[in-house]
């Protein structure tokens, strides 16, 4: 899925906005990278083992 979205300043915060056709993904959390090309990378965070970190 492809679509053009817009970056919008919103109070202190910058948001990218979705398209509706992922709304079966609300709630999910993303560990977001921007490349040194500029691309912004958006990465589903799985389910996560509280003993992967050791704080």
């Amino acid at each position: 899925m492809s679509k053009l979205v817009t970056l919008r300043k919103l109070g202190n915060r910058l948001v990218l906005t979705a398209p509706a056709g992922l709304k079966d993904m609300v709630g999910h959390q993303y560990m977001v990278n921007q490349l040194s090309d500029g691309s912004i990378v958006y990465q589903p965070i799985g389910a996560q083992n509280i003993f992967d970190n050791p704080d």
